[in-house]
């Protein structure tokens, strides 16, 4: 989860109405900033917001009712947070009767909404169980955790720090919670024990590894250069190979296409067979022809003598 604002009313030494937001600048260029200030500034209060509103309740008052600031009629706290699930605002409010000072005071009021693009909120329930449940389902902390991990009560950082090794310990499982501690503790005794089985099982290996004497080394690269001579002998072999291989490959190319010429060479050889009449029927027409313009001229000789009879007989008539 990232909380995203914190307001704050009447709450502790922060009286009125406050306002902070870690998503606009300066704050959200920030990176890494500290929250300073004389004592009973406010320090700590803010952190007891985010608790209120998340949780209702602060690791250091066991009951709301006495975080409202003295002399004031009403108080809340509300934050805006965003998880995997999206973006909400989670408020808690009390009231005395009136919102005067004097008033009887009332019941803890809870609420928790779903955040749209516009700003505006989608109420999700005002029921305090409600509330808490979905707080822990969203952010996946309850307030334990939340207050061990997230937000550490004040002293014990610096109590931690101060402390020797026996004391560090205790402080280390009350802070992560003994469960997470032993789990944790647990889980790095079995990651020791499967690298030391890894390591001694390389050991064993290594144990079991013997090392050649000069003349067996001297006899293995002897064996090598041969092998190695042996591999290029048969490269050259196999360049050889590869070579018929390709000639062969043409060759066998080179009969298909012979084998297509004969059977078109036959082909042409039946055409021309065919075409035998037709040429011996040229060759004659070719022999006649001188004859056959004799005999032309000789038609039209013969054609001339009779029209020039034709047309003495006529003078005669």
């Amino acid at each position: 989860m990232k909380i995203l604002s914190i307001k704050i009313l009447n709450v502790n030494s922060l009286r009125g109405e406050h306002s902070i937001r870690f998503d606009e600048p300066p704050l959200a260029d920030a990176g890494l900033f500290a929250i300073v200030g004389k004592t009973g500034a406010g320090k700590t209060t803010i952190l007891d917001a985010i608790c209120l509103a998340l949780y209702g309740r602060t690791p250091r008052f066991k009951n709301g009712d006495e975080v409202m600031s003295w002399d004031t009629g009403e108080c809340y706290a509300e934050v805006e947070f965003s998880s995997n699930s999206g973006t909400f605002r989670a408020r808690w409010e009390l009231r005395r009767a009136y919102g005067k000072p004097d008033g009887k005071l009332g019941n803890h009021q809870r609420e928790l909404s779903r955040l749209k693009k516009d700003g505006t909120g989608e109420i999700i329930t005002t029921r305090i169980k409600e509330v808490n449940a979905k707080v822990e389902e969203l952010t996946r902390l309850d307030f334990d955790r939340f207050t061990r991990s997230v937000l550490l009560p004040q002293g014990e950082f610096a109590r931690f720090l101060r402390a020797n090794e026996k004391e560090r310990s205790a402080l280390l499982e009350s802070i992560t919670g003994t469960q997470l501690y032993s789990e944790l503790s647990t889980a790095a005794y079995d990651r020791h024990q499967l690298a030391d089985k890894a390591l001694q099982q390389l050991r064993e290996k290594r144990e079991g590894l013997q090392l050649l004497r000069p003349e067996e080394r001297l006899e293995v690269d002897r064996e090598k250069q041969e092998v190695g001579t042996q591999i290029e002998a048969l490269q050259v072999d196999i360049e050889g190979l590869r070579s018929n291989i390709s000639r062969l490959e043409n060759w066998r190319k080179l009969q298909k296409e012979r084998q297509s010429a004969s059977g078109q060479l036959a082909h042409v050889e039946q055409e021309i067979a065919n075409a035998k009449p037709q040429r011996e029927r040229y060759r004659a027409s070719v022999q006649l022809r001188p004859k056959a313009d004799a005999l032309l001229g000789l038609a039209q000789i013969e054609g001339r003598i009779d029209e020039l009879q034709r047309n003495q007989a006529d003078r005669k008539k």
